[in-house]
């Protein structure tokens, strides 16, 4: 989802991207995230700076947690149809969620499998302390 952001919805002007991102090992804070963001930075050049920052546990009253907390999750859905109208249906103002039809709108890459052939297999350093990483294409190593 993040590559179809950055090269179909996200302006080619924009070459610096800061994201927060809680630090779950599992989803955000792990070596193929990272690996893909130095990716975005010096294989691709699409972006002369990556920031991303992770908040020191606990409630970060952020907008993405504000937003989860619309949708109801004790929904009973079956379908993914189902869990694009929760969605759709949780929020009114200022706009509805704009739902992107992953099946028929994202390609999807596997990077775990793709990244390897690029990168190390596992990170030289610990990502559990991380608390900011810069990725800068004028100090391109960071792994």
């Amino acid at each position: 989802m993040m590559h179809h952001f950055v090269f179909k919805i996200l302006s080619n002007e924009v070459h610096q991207l800061i994201l927060f991102c809680d630090s779950c090992a599992g989803e955000n804070k792990n070596f193929t995230v990272l690996r893909f963001f130095h990716h975005l930075v010096v294989q691709t050049k699409r972006f002369d700076f990556v920031k991303i920052v992770f908040p020191i546990r606990g409630h970060s009253y952020l907008e993405c947690d504000r937003n989860m907390n619309l949708v109801n999750c004790n929904t009973y859905t079956e379908t993914p149809n189902d869990w694009r109208e929760v969605l759709r249906s949780s929020r009114q103002k200022p706009s509805p969620f704009e739902i992107i039809d992953c099946e028929k709108e994202v390609i999807f890459q596997n990077w775990t499998e793709y990244l390897p052939s690029l990168y190390p297999k596992n990170a030289s350093f610990q990502t559990r302390p991380i608390r900011v990483l810069e990725i800068r294409k004028d100090l391109s190593d960071f792994i």
